[in-house]
């Protein structure tokens, strides 16, 4: 039986930043860089909470989700990695924007099974604190044995529980690294860990 790699979208599949960075600026007038960019849009953008779900309505009915550029490399690898491993997505996105998810998906990773796509929920409330939130109990409850993702909180959830990280991407300041932690900058570092 073949072990099971759980890959993240935003920031390891597709280049997420970049897109809603432009997309935050243009439309609401924000000066958000790659820099001061987060995840956690309440303290990103630093307004009242109902003006954070205005602006999330805003974004949803755009087609951001369906324009974003796909990481260089990504599928190359994919397409080797799926010879020797299960490949599914594990995704933080909101259930809103599912259907463009998916669509988006076959489009640029038809090597992903459509049923193997996974929404953890993290956002889905609009609860302020959902950035603590992690993909730790979902991953878990999958039965992964590797997750590549770059967040270090989503790694780090799973590390304590056994299961073996990948922390993908540019490098910020960190906090201590768990033994099961791995870091790779892009998808050529990728292939190497896994050897493929």
């Amino acid at each position: 039986m073949k072990q099971t790699i759980a890959v993240d979208i935003d920031d390891v599949l597709a280049d997420y930043a970049e897109t809603f960075i432009e997309t935050s600026n243009r439309l609401f007038g924000t000066t958000i860089d790659r820099a001061s960019y987060t995840e956690d849009w309440y303290s990103l953008w630093n307004v009242p909470d109902e003006e954070v779900m205005a602006r999330r309505e805003v974004l949803f009915a755009t087609d951001m989700h369906q324009v974003i550029m796909p990481k260089n490399g990504a599928l190359e690898v994919l397409d080797r990695l799926a010879d020797r491993y299960r490949l599914i997505i594990i995704t933080s996105r909101h259930q809103t924007v599912r259907a463009a998810t998916l669509e988006w998906i076959n489009a640029h990773y038809p090597v992903i099974k459509e049923e193997d796509v996974n929404f953890s929920g993290v956002w889905d409330d609009g609860n302020r604190n959902a950035a603590q939130r992690t993909k730790g109990d979902i991953a878990a409850n999958l039965g992964i044995d590797f997750l590549i993702d770059d967040q270090q909180k989503h790694c780090n959830a799973v590390a304590e529980r056994g299961i073996k990280a990948l922390l993908f991407g540019p490098q910020q300041t960190l906090n201590t690294i768990h033994d099961k932690i791995t870091l790779v900058t892009n998808w050529e570092e990728v292939a190497r860990y896994f050897d493929v």
